[in-house]
């Protein structure tokens, strides 16, 4: 199947006179709270009682949300088709960036192919119900740093979701330091979401990647990051891509700290103690690393992590991994568990 994509990216590009495509650079450091082999044609399953979340381009995705990020492992010529992609239905390219750079490492070289290649890429995802995404920000892209404006960035964001025929976009925002202000990183947040929504309406998808902690209920927040967040514009948020990992040796490295808390985890943030907290089960999606290499902790290997999502009762709305390039179609049909 690579091989006979491959083959339909060559004949786009025959058709139109592609632009010189611009090289992606490596990005000089790897997110580490972000924000990859065997190959199956596995048919996505489909919950009848979940709403469809549908994508600017024309695709949708039913009920369960598989969520993988892709920052290193794609180029031009090697795009993964949608049989590639197994049951992840929601490709994240990573990453926008507000620091002038705007599109950069995957992201970068999806802006890079014409539009006839464009094209035949997304007929191929939204004919399988797959989705193609850009992720904003990253921890190394800080834009409060740099007095970034959020109604600004949002309408860039907004333009190169358009430009680029783009289902959405993933708000990776990792200054946990603006959290220990004065409201100053959930003010920016906010705003950012409305005018995204404003700017993206329906069916453009808007996902968070908050890292877990963001939704704790102990303090450590003034303001309540992600809780505040979640109260003011939750309703015009898809779903959340929690990141279950790099927050210490240990910390949601099985299912009872995953699903249940206790131990090392911090208070209120596991997906049961979300659920309770006021967070729809809906609208989480448990975000782990493809590999060890992948984040500093919180690894689970895929088909232990399949188990746990099976024996919990309250099912999250789905799986998330970091990165593409060490969670491929066998990855994600072990860790969807029963979803």
């Amino acid at each position: 199947m690579k091989s006979t994509f491959a083959a339909v990216l060559a004949l786009a590009a025959l058709a139109a006179a592609a632009p010189a495509r611009r090289q992606c650079s490596a990005s000089t450091a790897t997110p580490t709270a972000t924000p990859t082999p065997t190959e199956t044609t596995s048919t996505p399953q489909t919950d009848p009682t979940t709403p469809p979340v549908s994508g600017g381009g024309g695709g949708s995705v039913s009920g369960p949300i598989f969520s993988v990020y892709a920052d290193e492992g794609i180029d031009a010529n090697a795009w993964p088709s949608s049989a590639d992609l197994g049951d992840w239905n929601d490709l994240i390219l990573s990453f926008w960036l507000s620091d002038g750079r705007g599109g950069f490492d995957t992201s970068a070289v999806w802006a890079g192919l014409n539009d006839t290649q464009k094209d035949a890429i997304l007929a191929d995802y939204h004919g399988a119900g797959k989705q193609l995404r850009v992720a904003i920000f990253g921890a190394t892209d800080l834009p409060l740093k740099h007095g970034g404006d959020p109604v600004a960035i949002a309408g860039q964001v907004a333009q190169f979701v358009k430009d680029n025929k783009l289902d959405g976009v993933d708000v990776d925002y990792e200054d946990s330091e603006s959290f220990n202000a004065a409201g100053d990183g959930e003010t920016f947040i906010i705003n950012l979401q409305k005018e995204l929504r404003n700017q993206l309406p329906s069916p453009y998808i808007i996902s968070h990647a908050p890292q877990s902690p963001y939704f704790t209920n102990n303090g450590m927040y003034p303001q309540g990051a992600y809780v505040k967040v979640h109260s003011e514009v939750g309703s015009t948020i898809d779903f959340y891509n929690v990141q279950y990992y790099n927050q210490g040796p240990g910390m949601y490295e099985d299912c009872d700290s995953l699903f249940n808390g206790g131990g090392s985890t911090i208070a209120g943030t596991s997906v049961n103690e979300m659920i309770k907290g006021g967070i729809p089960a809906d609208k989480i999606v448990v975000g782990k690393p493809g590999s060890s290499t992948d984040a500093s902790n919180g690894y689970i290997a895929p088909a232990a992590l399949g188990d746990c999502v099976k024996q919990n009762a309250d099912k999250p709305r789905g799986v998330m991994s970091w990165q593409w390039k060490n969670a491929k179609a066998d990855w994600i049909a072990a860790a969807r568990g029963d979803l």
